[in-house]
């Protein structure tokens, strides 16, 4: 009787202690979609039915020979032939993968950059780069944050050389490039972002390294030495930087020349077909634009000969110029020094560009950046018919004093 009336008690302490038990003590038992059974995903630790919607790539379609079907075991594969089955369930597959109608194919819901390594879930995470393909998941700070998704330099980290079948080369710590062809990359994190690329050579350490376009053609042909040489273009072709730094404020465009320390553009630009010579940050000494025909000297330039061309045959609709003497009068001489410290200091002759250009604009010109400048040589033939009117007007004179 007494064993009786201790069952109801022993009873309720089992069920408070159920009620009390945390969630996390259900044992476990998976961690991967291959240790559940076909048809079921690890979920959480449990293995449950797989109800979620797919989208899968690389499935085929009906066979296309006289008998419609597959002899004996075979299934029918994506190209329309025959073929050996490949599994029986998804553990029969790469990761990433998925065993449907006896095929590994890519579920690019499990698999978000589709590098063979499926995403997992929050508790059991699997891709450390879930969004950028990283398929060796290679990790050399073990900051948890795969390579190539890590912008973060370690120093400290190994060596790494990599070729492949495309004609690729890449040396150095996160140096690209996995995609592409032709290129030849040296230095740590080199075209480390690049998506896409043909006939690149980029030696230098952080060197193109946000190039991110995607589309062919966008990406080529472009050529780096020094380091953070382009650092932040993201889209251009057939440009070429030289020195340290060299046109690492252009973010995107193409056929520029950057050569020396610091060459390039002052501010983040968007710029194409310019041309930058420097040795600082300070001051370009020569700039330059393809599409224009335009060189700019930062600085005096001494040359043993100068000519223009001048040929009648290159010219049309040529006429007297209407002005002389007058148009001289109106000039006036200055002496000045230069505002700009970094140059030369010695008191120097000439004109004021403004001042011109109210006279005679057409010997005036105005760069990017909004400063005149005075083509002197223009003013020759202006001179020239300034002293055939004050000729004239001594002729003249000499006239009427023999008279």
């Amino acid at each position: 009787m007494r064993k009786l009336m201790l069952l109801p008690t022993v009873f309720l302490i089992c069920l408070f202690s159920l009620a009390l038990a945390p969630e996390f003590a259900v044992a476990e038992n998976c961690r991967l979609n291959s240790d559940c059974a076909n048809g079921q995903w690890c979920s959480n630790g449990q293995c449950a039915v797989d109800n979620r919607p797919r989208t899968y790539v690389g499935l085929g379609g009906r066979c296309d020979n006289d008998l419609r079907v597959c002899r004996g075991e075979n299934i029918c594969g994506d190209n329309f032939r025959c073929v050996v089955p490949e599994c029986e369930s998804t553990g029969d597959c790469s990761l990433g993968e998925d065993c449907l109608r006896q095929m590994c194919v890519v579920d690019i819901i499990l698999d978000e950059d589709r590098d063979g390594v499926p995403n997992g879930s929050a508790n059991f995470p699997r891709d450390n780069c879930p969004r950028i393909p990283n398929p060796g998941q290679d990790d050399h700070d073990r900051d948890g944050r795969g390579d190539a998704c890590d912008e973060d330099y370690d120093p400290g980290e190994v060596l790494q050389a990599s070729t492949s079948n495309d004609n690729q080369v890449s040396v150095g710590v996160e140096a690209g490039t996995r995609y592409g062809r032709n290129n030849t990359v040296v230095g740590g994190q080199a075209f480390a972002q690049a998506r896409a690329g043909e006939d690149n050579t980029v030696i230098g350490a952080k060197s193109l390294m946000t190039v991110r376009e995607r589309r062919r053609g966008k990406s080529d042909k472009n050529t780096t030495l020094g380091s953070e040489t382009l650092r932040i273009l993201s889209a251009g072709n057939e440009n070429i930087a030289i020195g340290y730094k060299a046109g690492s404020s252009n973010s995107a465009g193409s056929g520029n020349v950057y050569i020396g320390a610091f060459a390039g553009s002052e501010k983040p630009t968007r710029e194409s077909n310019k041309l930058y010579i420097a040795n600082s940050s300070q001051q370009q000494l020569i700039t330059g634009d393809f599409r224009k025909g335009r060189v700019t000297v930062n600085g005096e330039l001494n040359a043993r000969a100068l000519t223009q061309s001048s040929d009648a045959r290159l010219k049309k609709d040529i006429d007297p110029i209407n002005l002389g003497l007058e148009a001289i009068l109106q000039l006036e001489g200055k002496t000045y020094k230069w505002s700009d410290a970094s140059r030369s200091q010695q008191t120097h002759i000439g004109l004021i560009a403004q001042e011109v250009e109210k006279v005679i604009p057409e010997v005036v010109t105005e760069d990017e950046n909004g400063f005149k400048a005075i083509a002197y040589a223009k003013l020759t033939t202006i001179l020239i018919e300034a002293i055939k009117e004050q000729q004239e007007i001594f002729s003249k004179n000499v006239a009427d004093l023999e008279d």
